[in-house]
């Protein structure tokens, strides 16, 4: 941290130099499990790793079409319980289960419960 060198320079500059050879990637296993350890055969290969990495190797693109009928259908007790008013009781537990700090409302405000002031 910029801190511990305030004080000490040398220090600072001592710690910057061991962590860059920390850093510092000297050689790279390749896919047949040899070391490499030369610069441009380094380069060379991390280009090939995300070259092979981000390229689609799909010749066509062939968009995801849902087939027609192949989704589950309700039942009539179901589609009867999806469509029924909420209860009182169900609406004031699912306000008290809520986490007080969790994302805000449409409204902007947490569902943490507070006094407010009318004006």
């Amino acid at each position: 941290m910029i801190r511990d060198g305030d004080r000490n320079t040398r220090y600072y500059h001592i710690s910057t130099i061991v962590r860059r050879r920390v850093n510092r990637i000297v050689a790279l296993q390749n896919e047949q499990g040899d070391w490499i350890s030369d610069g441009e055969e380094l380069k060379n290969m991390v280009r090939t790793f995300f070259m092979n990495l981000y390229t689609d190797d799909c010749d066509t693109f062939t968009p995801f079409l849902p087939l027609a009928n192949k989704f589950p259908t309700l039942t009539t007790e179901e589609t009867t319980s999806l469509n029924k008013e909420f209860t009182d009781s169900e609406i004031k537990k699912a306000i008290f289960e809520m986490g007080a700090y969790k994302a805000p409302g449409p409204d902007g405000f947490q569902a943490l419960s507070t006094k407010r002031t009318g004006r």
